[in-house]
């Protein structure tokens, strides 16, 4: 009985390794595609750069603005 418990165990050891070497090249990959991105926080800058930088003439941005506009009828 005690030699299930020990073959169990070594199993459980082996699982475990082959888990964290997987997981180890998951991260790895991981990496390396966010570094070939530039990662998302760049995109989200350029993007907050033409949404509040300006960009555009002046047409667009007076169309863009129009949505804080309230019309008063008297």
């Amino acid at each position: 009985m005690s030699s299930n418990a020990t073959e169990m165990s070594s199993e459980r050891q082996d699982h475990l390794k082959k888990l964290l070497e997987q997981e180890k090249r998951e991260l790895e990959l991981e990496q390396e595609l966010r570094a070939k991105s530039k990662g998302m926080g760049g995109f989200l800058s350029q993007e907050q750069k033409k949404v509040f930088g300006g960009s555009g003439d002046l047409e667009e941005r007076l169309r863009r603005g129009r949505a804080g506009l309230v019309s008063r009828i008297d």
